[in-house]
């Protein structure tokens, strides 16, 4: 249940010197009204503040551009406490000296912002980006931050043929490098990636990525405990567009990464097709698949004594999904839309580990991988027991991590407006949802158990507004 709430958010921005210099300010506001339990659970107040300032420079063919971001969160050391262990911070981890974990603080503060300047004009242009996210910054009561804690540099040139030759209408080219650290000065990660970009006189184009991510750390891997030592990967992908003003369009995409030392892959193949019949009828599908290996899937992090174990295993996980879109325009103040979605994923864990040295250098040596008399099936309860040290005794359980999740969505939108300004909105949402803990994929399985299981969720909506004109 959510608390009697208040958000604001506010923005002011100010041109000068004919657009060349741009200044703007941002500050939101969240104030809860929290009774009972509540105010263990959310913020009582949570401000954030920024300013933002972009020159131009040489017919704004150069920039240099800083934004700033503040946050102060305040409420109950319970509530604060919760905010320092949530994945956006993990402020308990062990053997970190630069965050300053207490239970009984009352409010948490940081900072945040962004520098970037280059050349952003002409054929040739290169940028530096530098990026920081203080450990106590804290963006999520009205906005979104993912993670905290990180110091990021990227090095970006580009260039650009926008005349064409030969069989090409355009072309362009990017390349970067970049580097990742937290504020403890700890190397997390680092990667060059190239990309290239090009559309013939035909009008069809084509793209190509290429990323290659060198061995680093994960602060968040282990979920609040200490970090561990990754591989690196390699990661290429391609697109290829037919020309979109046909009748009938198409775009093929593929994905592919590879992790060093076999730890993890991944592959994903979509199309688009974009048919129109008439000029009043639209018709889109876009299936898509994918599916990714991983050798370190995090399961859960059990405790048994004093001692917190870190549970992995391999897994493979398949993914399957086909987007249908109808727009249907019987007249222009008539028009039907349709979208449906049915979605199936699985995932099958085998391989099951414990990490034991994080920080080993060799891949192998930082995790040890449950024997057969170490491991055991629960199948009436439907979890596994681990016995570490072969005792007979059981140190401790987690669920099987298995599963299937299956879903279908739609939603169909009748729109009639009657009268200029005044419009009739008639939709029907659809949803219907299936798991399980098979961890088999098959997509015609999926859709049976869909359709042929529990009712679906239906929420019809009627509105309607009728514009009154004033002389």
């Amino acid at each position: 249940m959510e608390p009697l709430s208040n958000y604001f958010i506010g923005r002011i921005q100010k041109d000068f010197n004919k657009g060349k210099t741009i200044v703007g300010g941002l500050y939101t506001n969240t104030l809860r009204d929290l009774e009972g339990t509540m105010h263990d659970e959310y913020h009582k107040m949570a401000q954030t503040a920024g300013i933002d300032i972009t020159q131009f420079f040489k017919d704004k063919n150069w920039m240099i551009s800083l934004n700033t971001a503040f946050s102060n969160v305040q409420g109950t050391a319970s509530a604060i406490a919760s905010t320092q262990e949530s994945s956006v911070h993990y402020f308990q981890r062990p053997g970190v000296s630069h965050l300053n974990y207490n239970i009984n603080r009352k409010q948490l503060s940081g900072n945040g912002g962004s520098l970037s300047a280059g050349k952003i004009g002409g054929k040739w242009n290169f940028m530096f980006f530098g990026l920081w996210k203080s450990p106590g910054l804290e963006l999520n009561d009205v906005g979104y931050l993912r993670r905290a804690d990180q110091l990021m540099g990227i090095l970006w040139g580009a260039y650009h043929i926008n005349e064409p030759f030969g069989i090409f209408k355009e072309m362009h080219f990017n390349s970067d490098y970049y580097s990742v650290h937290d504020f403890g000065g700890n190397y997390i990660s680092s990667g060059y990636e190239l990309s290239a970009f090009t559309k013939f006189k035909n009008y069809w184009s084509s793209g190509f990525h290429a990323n290659i991510n060198t061995n680093g750390n994960d602060n968040t891997m282990l979920r609040g405990g200490p970090s561990i030592k990754v591989p690196g990967e390699f990661r290429l992908h391609y697109s290829l567009e037919t020309d979109s003003r046909k009748k009938l369009s198409a775009e093929l995409e593929a994905g592919w990464m590879n992790g060093f030392y076999n730890s993890q892959s991944f592959s994903v193949f979509s199309l688009s097709l974009n048919f129109r019949p008439l000029n009043t009828l639209q018709i889109e599908l876009e299936p898509e698949y994918i599916q990714e290996k991983n050798e370190l899937q995090f399961i859960d992090n059990p405790e048994s004594g004093n001692t917190t174990h870190y549970v992995f295993g391999g897994i493979q996980q398949d993914v399957f999904r086909l987007s249908a879109r109808i727009n249907y325009s019987i007249t222009p103040d008539f028009t039907i839309q349709f979208w449906g979605q049915p979605f199936a994923a699985s995932g099958k864990f085998s391989r099951y580990k414990s990490i034991t040295n994080p920080n080993a250098d060799k891949y192998g040596n930082r995790f040890e991988i449950f024997q057969p008399n170490q491991i055991s099936y629960n199948q009436s309860a439907d979890v596994f027991a681990i016995d570490e040290n072969i005792d007979g005794i059981h140190d401790y359980s987690f669920e099987n991590p298995n599963f299937n999740e299956d879903e279908f969505l739609s939603n169909l939108v009748i729109r009639w407006e009657f009268v200029p300004g005044s419009t009739v909105y008639l939709v029907w949402s659809q949803k219907r949802d299936y798991s399980s803990n098979l961890g088999k994929f098959s997509f015609s399985d999926e859709m049976k158990h869909l359709f042929d299981g529990d009712k679906p969720y239906n929420v019809f909506l009627l509105k309607f507004s009728y514009r009154i004109g004033l002389r």
